[in-house]
């Protein structure tokens, strides 16, 4: 293995790689988190434009199944 103070990149290089790693790392679970559970409603001033949230759910169901992940769950209002 070649040490950080001798790699071409030097040491700040090599922590600024780390840092990228690590930044794209913790960003992955997020997106997943907000996710994997979507909201669609034909109340509560649902929009296509809206995140699909509890709070703030889409309009239609093809909306929703458009912008779920692999493993997401729909929950579908009455209506």
């Amino acid at each position: 293995m070649v040490s950080p103070s001798t790699h071409p990149l030097g040491r700040v290089g090599a922590i600024g790689v780390v840092l990228a790693m690590v930044a794209m790392l913790g960003a992955t679970p997020l997106v997943a988190a907000a996710s994997s559970a979507l909201y669609v409603s034909k109340e509560h001033q649902s929009s296509d434009a809206n995140p699909c949230t509890a709070s703030k759910p889409c309009l239609t169901i093809g909306h929703a199944v458009s912008v779920a992940q692999a493993g997401a769950t729909i929950y579908v209002d009455e209506g």
